[in-house]
């Protein structure tokens, strides 16, 4: 499978992104979290994930977005 070259820059720099985005909202502000903010926070990365897989399906269709259903249930299952 081919992957163009702006699809990897676009992935690296939403990586990038997240980790800024959670080092100045959670890490510059020391607290202990509430169990409601960390499912809350669970729950949004989550749904980012879906929407990620969906997208993926879309793009490159239902092979391709079931195998990576099927990994991220498997990772998220193994973390648990």
């Amino acid at each position: 499978m081919h992957v163009p070259l702006w699809v990897w820059l676009a992935t690296v720099a939403g990586i990038i992104a997240l980790f800024v985005f959670d080092f100045f909202s959670h890490v510059r502000k020391p607290h202990e979290p509430s169990f409601k903010e960390a499912a809350a926070w669970s729950c949004a990365y989550i749904a980012l994930a879906l929407v990620f897989g969906a997208g993926l399906w879309l793009v490159w269709g239902a092979q391709r977005g079931a195998e990576y259903f099927a990994g991220f249930i498997t990772e998220k299952s193994l973390s648990v």
